[in-house]
């Protein structure tokens, strides 16, 4: 706490000072004492207290003060320039801000296209397996069955599964393949998946599909 106290201090002093001295570079300056006057102060204060974002964006340890007390005037030197020429600096500091910014964005539009790119060649693979030994298995899950459902349907939602281009299929796709209403169809894929035939996964953005289980 005693450390950051200091540094306030230092920042506060310095940009009272560098924007009084801020202040007096201009002759034009003495003819409205007051308001340039509060305006350099305030703008040069402001102007210091930006010198620890600056300091962090090059990557700087001088707030360590590891070389106390050299590395205090050289702080205090910093907030004096920050201050004296406020306006300058902080259109550079808020430009190369802005900079940052939209290389992070750029950086991260990157990032989640090629998430998506990756995740998409993985459905792909997925999605173009077949689904091996399930279908060799479907009397015996009628069978299993038969009380419960209308056999018919279920024949058709067993057929639905057997389109050798997916290995997991959406609600919507089966009762595509069906022919059954799609609130009909859910209700069949739940109670198959309650009875452990169909398994239930989840796909890319939350949707749910489903395969037949072994």
């Amino acid at each position: 706490m005693e450390k950051l106290t200091l540094i306030v201090v230092l920042i506060l002093s310095s940009g009272i000072v560098g924007g009084i001295g801020n202040f007096f570079r201009f002759e034009s300056n003495l003819e409205a004492k007051g308001y340039n006057l509060v305006k350099s102060v305030f703008l040069g204060t402001i102007a210091a207290f930006t010198i620890p974002l600056f300091l962090n964006m090059v990557s700087s340890d001088l707030l360590e003060f590891q070389n106390a007390p050299t590395d205090y005037f050289v702080f205090v030197g910093f907030c004096l320039i920050a201050a004296f020429f406020s306006n300058r600096f902080m259109n550079s500091i808020g430009d190369r801000v802005i900079q940052d910014l939209e290389k992070i964005k750029r950086k991260t539009d990157v990032i989640e296209e090629e998430t998506k790119d990756n995740t998409e060649k993985v459905e792909a693979l997925v999605e173009e397996q077949t689904d091996g030994g399930t279908l060799t298995a479907k009397p015996q899950k009628l069978e299993e069955i038969k009380n419960e459902i209308p056999a018919e349907m279920a024949d058709k939602i067993f057929k639905s599964f057997q389109n050798e281009k997916f290995k997991f299929r959406t609600v919507e796709g089966i009762a595509t393949d069906s022919g059954l209403d799609s609130t009909e169809t859910k209700a069949l894929i739940d109670k198959l998946e309650q009875k452990n035939i169909i398994k239930r996964y989840r796909g890319r953005g939350g949707k749910r599909i489903y395969s037949l289980t072994d």
